[in-house]
C-alpha cells in the first residue's frame, strides 16, 4: 500500500529531468530535459521537451515529444514528435504527426500520419514493408537497401519515393 501511494504521489509532480531504470510509465508530466528508460516504457498525456532514450518496446500515447530515440518497437496514437524519430525495432503509428522517421526493421505501419520525410534502413537481404493507411499524409519514404514496398490506401498520399523494390 506504502508504495502504491508513494508512486501515484510522484506521478502527480511535474519532472526535470530524470531516467528510469527498469520498465515504468509516465502519465500527465512535464518534462523540461532529456529523459531516459532502460526498460519497456508507456507514456500517456505528456510532454517532454528534451531528448527521449528509450532501451526497449514504448507505447505512447496523447503526448508531445521533441526528439525520440527507441531501441526496440515503437508503438504510438495521437502523438507529436517535433525533431527526429529514430526506431530500430517495428514501428507502429496512428493519428500521429512526425518530422524525419528513421526505422529499421521489416515492417512498419502508419494509419492517419503525417511525416515529411521517412527513411527505412536496410536489413540484410529482406525486404522491407511499410504500410500507409487512412489518411496519411507523407512527403517522401526511401528505402536504403532499394528492396522496399509501399502498401497505401487510396486515401493515403505520398510525394515522393525512391528505393523501391522492382521484379
Amino acid at each position: 500500500m506504502k508504495h502504491t501511494l508513494l508512486l501515484a504521489l510522484l506521478l502527480s509532480l511535474p519532472l526535470n529531468g530524470a531516467s528510469i531504470n527498469g520498465s515504468g510509465s509516465l502519465k500527465n508530466q512535464i518534462i523540461n530535459q532529456d529523459f531516459i528508460i532502460n526498460g519497456a516504457g508507456s507514456i500517456e498525456d505528456t510532454t517532454i521537451t528534451g531528448k527521449l532514450d528509450v532501451n526497449g518496446a514504448v507505447s505512447i500515447k496523447g503526448s508531445k515529444l521533441n526528439d525520440l530515440t527507441v531501441n526496440g518497437a515503437f508503438s504510438g496514437e495521437s502523438v507529436i514528435i517535433s525533431g527526429k524519430t529514430i526506431v530500430q525495432g517495428g514501428f507502429s503509428a496512428k493519428g500521429c504527426t512526425f518530422q524525419n522517421i528513421t526505422i529499421t526493421a521489416e515492417s512498419a505501419t502508419l494509419e492517419d500520419c503525417t511525416a515529411e520525410e521517412i527513411t527505412i534502413k536496410p536489413i540484410p537481404e529482406k525486404d522491407q514493408i511499410i504500410e500507409i493507411k487512412g489518411t496519411s499524409n507523407i512527403r517522401k519514404v526511401t528505402f536504403e537497401s532499394k528492396r522496399g514496398i509501399i502498401k497505401k490506401s487510396p486515401e493515403s498520399r505520398i510525394a515522393e519515393t525512391s528505393g523501391i523494390k522492382t521484379k
